[in-house]
């Protein structure tokens, strides 16, 4: 690995071997915990120093942290507990998802414990466990929990905290039904023992009881959800989804109504925002969330890690009763739900390709919205398309629960007619991805059960279905069979090892560089070449400094590289069935040798894929080759789920085509790519805007 993934300056083992020190272990002791017990050691330590110093009152002020999902970033980490231990908090609960996968100590020590020591040594952590603590051995002994129950609830001065459980014993599934209704009984009681005692309550979980962008999770509304508001539960926080949601009040009518706020923003890949009518503040960065309680008065602060303020709450309590302003915003969790999405994924579908200047219809179904409910679209004022004004009225409907509202797509035969929208596209307009190029939004008022929600600005995708039937095909770009002197030399490729392959330019110089449909130009650094055994390539950059990312190629140096081994299945919008992406970089330091390497999606065999490089003058050359097992279709349902790959290799052949998409970065800026010219905007997991290759005999 990079010493860019592992900028610590000591191991954390060491502090866990100080931590049993200070807990009067043994080093016979020590050794029989091993890894994950000299952790829980020290998260045992953290807590009780922690605890110890809660005041029994509750009028003193104290403050707290709430964050999750430290995933992925090691840099982004460190940078939020960097700006997390400067605010001192009493504590800090963790919503879950530590790292990529608790299981693995090095991940571990990386994406959590690595970027959190200074914090750590100064605060107490509570977790929940996420959907990557897989398993629940594991983070029973990281924590000293008990297998049977991960959910637990702790005191501190006026505050009561819960911290719910909400997978399976093998993580990452839906909590069984006996485990639930286990958790679900003793969370009734623990509710229940500290009414009159605790002015403030809040429950955490990973996954979120609301959700709009992300995952757009609803868990717990049968069993749990209940069981919140019938003991007044102030505040319900999780993550799960990699950006900040804070939502209006919601309750029953009646009821206490509860704060959800989604708050997961600890490191992991940000997900974008998405607007929905209940929302009051969402934020697509790494976050975390900083709450002041002081009798009764809870004030919510939410900064990123430069200390920029993303977002601020004050609730206040007269005699245990919210403020009136905060009962009359709130809603109930039935027209939550059915407000909850109805701009997230809101497309069109069309019948003509867009021209610019001439007006063209769009059609969408009145099943996004409300039933009942009122919707006027009309242009947004910072789009770049006219959008005509136009008010629909959604058609009634008998109440749906929960998970009927939350379906992604009604039944057809169901559906009511559709919508018109008459729309204008601007100069330049594409088709790019799931929408257009530039982008189609549209402003938008929903009146619902005597209530106006308004958005100045919602972007408008294409149904799957309008973009199969309106993308046109590629153009063929021919690759040429390789010379018997460039196999013989790729044939170090092949074997594999830890030494530089002598990469010869003159090689490849009988090889075309490669056509760039992108462009319609040939390309200055790429080169490709088949034989019966591989497809290989050549890029040579001339770019000065070499930057790489482990974690992110995709921001720094690298060549992308999505193939399609069957370019006749391209009628897919989404990157499912046969498809496989990878990244290829240079490692850093030294002048060449074995290239790094990355596969985002699909499924390749071990060895399928080989590629070296050498420094150069003026940057780096590197070759690779990605072989015939790899690119195996597999029409008898014997291949694997994802790429249709089999063992037995079927050899590359004259006339077949694949589909291809080749990028070439630097500094994760594209230098050059292969696809088709009218997705050179949004090709990622899109084949059917890659480019196709056909194998040439010549």
């Amino acid at each position: 690995m990079s010493d860019l993934r592992h900028d610590h300056d000591a191991s954390w083992r060491a502090e866990l071997d100080r931590a049993a020190e200070a807990a009067g272990l043994s080093r016979r002791e020590m050794l029989r915990l091993g890894l994950f017990g000299a952790a829980a050691v020290l998260g045992q330590h953290w807590s009780v120093r922690a605890l110890a110093a809660a005041t029994a009152g509750g009028a003193e002020a104290f403050h707290f942290v709430v964050t999750g999902d430290t995933q992925s970033h090691p840099l982004r980490i460190r940078a939020i507990a960097e700006a997390i231990a400067r605010d001192v908090p009493a504590f800090v609960v963790h919503t879950g998802d530590l790292c990529n996968n608790s299981n693995h100590p090095d991940l571990l020590e990386e994406q959590f414990f690595g970027p959190w020591r200074d914090l750590l040594r100064k605060t107490a952590v509570w977790p929940a466990r996420g959907n990557h603590e897989y398993g629940i051995q594991p983070f029973a002994d990281l924590f000293r929990l008990s297998p049977q129950r991960l959910w637990y609830s702790f005191d501190y001065a006026n505050l009561h905290v819960v911290i719910l459980d909400q997978w399976s014993v093998k993580g990452s599934d839906t909590m069984e039904p006996e485990r639930m209704a286990a958790m679900a009984e003793w969370l009734d009681g623990d509710l229940a023992a500290v009414q009159g005692k605790a002015d403030w309550i809040i429950v955490a979980g990973h996954q979120p009881m609301f959700n709009v962008a992300g995952h757009g999770s609803t868990w717990g509304h049968e069993r749990i959800l209940p069981l919140l508001y019938k003991h007044g539960v102030d505040l319900v926080l999780a993550g799960h989804s990699h950006l900040y949601e804070r939502f209006v009040p919601i309750g029953p009518r009646g009821a206490k109504p509860i704060h959800f706020i989604v708050a997961g923003g600890g490191g992991g890949t940000n997900y974008a925002s998405v607007p929905s009518p209940i929302l009051l503040r969402s934020h697509a960065a790494a976050h975390y969330s900083l709450y002041r309680i002081e009798g009764d008065r809870l004030d919510l602060t939410v900064k990123g890690s430069g200390g920029t303020i993303i977002d601020t709450m004050t609730l206040t309590k007269t005699g245990g009763a919210l403020a009136p302003a905060v009962l009359a915003a709130a809603i109930e969790p039935e027209d939550a739900m059915r407000l909850l999405k109805p701009y997230k994924g809101l497309a069109v579908n069309v019948t003509e390709r867009p021209v610019a200047g001439r007006t063209m219809t769009c059609t969408l179904s009145p099943r996004r919205f409300p039933p009942g409910s009122r919707v006027t679209f009309s242009t947004d004022p910072s789009s770049s398309w006219s959008v005509e004004e136009t008010t629909f009225e959604a058609p009634p409907q008998e109440p749906l629960d929960a998970a009927a509202v939350s379906a992604a797509s009604p039944p057809e035969d169901d559906a009511p007619a559709p919508w018109l929208l008459r729309v204008t596209p601007p100069d330049g307009v594409l088709l790019a991805g799931h929408g257009f190029s530039p982008d189609l939004s549209a402003s938008i008022r929903l009146d619902y059960r005597g209530r106006t929600w308004f958005c100045p600005s919602v972007p408008v995708g294409l149904h799957e279905l309008s973009v199969r039937r309106l993308a046109p095909q590629p153009t063929v770009v021919d690759v040429p069979a390789a010379s018997e002197a460039l196999v013989a030399q790729l044939a170090g490729l092949s074997r594999g090892g830890d030494q530089a392959v002598n990469i010869r330019l003159d090689a490849w110089e009988g090889v075309p560089f490669l056509h760039l449909p992108s462009t319609g130009a040939a390309s200055r650094t790429m080169k490709l070449a088949w034989a019966r055994d591989a497809l290989y390539g050549i890029v040579a950059v001339e770019q000065g400094a070499i930057h790489v990312d482990d974690e992110l190629p995709w921001n720094a140096d690298s060549l992308e590289i999505n193939l399609e081994p069957d370019a006749e299945r391209r009628t897919r919008l989404l990157s499912r069935g046969p498809t496989v992406k990878l990244f290829l970089w240079p490692q850093p330091g030294g002048d060449g040798g074995p290239a790094s390497f990355k596969r985002s999606t699909g499924r390749l065999a071990g060895g399928s894929v080989k590629a070296h490089w050498r420094k150069t003058p003026g940057g780096y050359v590197m070759e690779f080759r990605i072989s015939a097992r790899a690119l195996t279709v597999a029409d008898d349902g014997a291949g694997t789920p994802e790429t249709g790959a089999r063992p037995d290799a079927q050899p590359l052949a004259a006339g077949r085509t694949l589909g291809l998409d080749l990028v070439l970065r630097h500094d994760g800026e594209t230098v050059e790519q292969f696809a088709d010219p009218r997705g050179l905007r949004s090709t990622w997991g899109s084949p059917i805007y890659w480019g196709q290759i056909r194998l040439s005999s010549q």
